[in-house]
């Protein structure tokens, strides 16, 4: 398809099965596994990231949304408040996955009773108050929506702006708690086959907790691992951190899409003009 030299080639987007003769798939290394005993998040949710090469493939022109044109690009983020509506589902994920993560270091510190050490209710407490500021933002976001120019209910994009600012940074610190209660623990985790081995009854007298079994504190410190330390949970913090650009992209598009800047300067520069009005 010959293009206007004003237009852009390298603007596009189109859809088309998965099956078309010249397209290929490049996938990274799988961080799957077979046992759920030693791998219980990566063996359920591991999610394939996937390089695709289109050699020569067609492209029919029914399945093209647009082809050269950037303002059609820019048009369909903003008309369709995408990164909004978007957000505020990932919004409901770090929601989620802070639970998850509270949940993970309290039972952590169960197990190795130190749930009273004043660090593991420090962080705990840090944990829970993460937790509140994304149950408020999304709350916030809900009841401040309004109809957009098509009809359809778009939340509040400044609340939801603020949580994927926050949220990276916040998951890290989440990590490194994990990791730190953890400790030496996360290392030392024998598989589930070498609790089925010969030697499985040592595991099962040397290892166990106060109270719990050996298989079910491995299982537990198994878990942490999974969170805090494997390929799984490496990719996982990846994610969380770019997955709607490195920090800075995030960061202009929170200050960009702002739009009180303005009312913030003028209560600055009203009460300097009192106050000197006073003097």
């Amino acid at each position: 398809m010959m293009l206007d030299e004003k237009l852009n080639p390298y603007a596009f987007a189109f859809a088309v099965p998965n099956d078309l003769d010249g397209m290929s798939f490049i996938c990274r290394e799988s961080y799957g596994a077979t046992s759920s005993y030693d791998h219980p998040l990566s063996e359920r949710y591991e999610e394939m990231d996937t390089f695709v090469i289109f050699d020569r493939v067609l492209v029919p022109r029914d399945r093209i949304f647009y082809y050269g044109d950037e303002s059609y690009a820019s048009r369909l983020f903003v008309e369709s408040h995408f990164h909004t509506h978007i957000a505020h589902q990932i919004t409901t994920r770090y929601i989620a996955k802070t639970e998850f993560m509270l949940g993970m270091l309290e039972c952590l510190a169960d197990e190795q009773n130190v749930g009273l050490e004043p660090p593991v209710i420090m962080n705990a407490s840090r944990i829970i108050s993460f937790l509140e500021v994304f149950k408020a933002l999304r709350l916030s976001a809900e009841q401040n929506a309004s109809l957009d120019q098509f009809g359809y209910c778009v939340p509040a994009k400044n609340p939801l702006l603020a949580s994927t600012t926050l949220f990276p940074d916040y998951y890290g610190q989440m990590v490194d708690m994990i990791q730190l209660l953890g400790s030496s623990g996360l290392i030392m985790i024998p598989s589930e086959s070498d609790f089925q081995s010969c030697q499985g009854e040592y595991l099962h007298q040397y290892l166990k907790g106060v109270d719990s079994s050996a298989w079910d504190r491995i299982g537990l410190f198994r878990l942490a691992w999974e969170l805090g330390g494997s390929a799984f949970a490496g990719r996982q913090l990846q994610f969380e951190r770019f997955f709607f650009g490195n920090a800075q992209t995030v960061a202009n598009r929170m200050y960009n899409q702002y739009e009180d800047h303005e009312q913030h300067r003028k209560m600055i520069n009203d009460f300097i003009t009192k106050y000197h009005q006073l003097s």
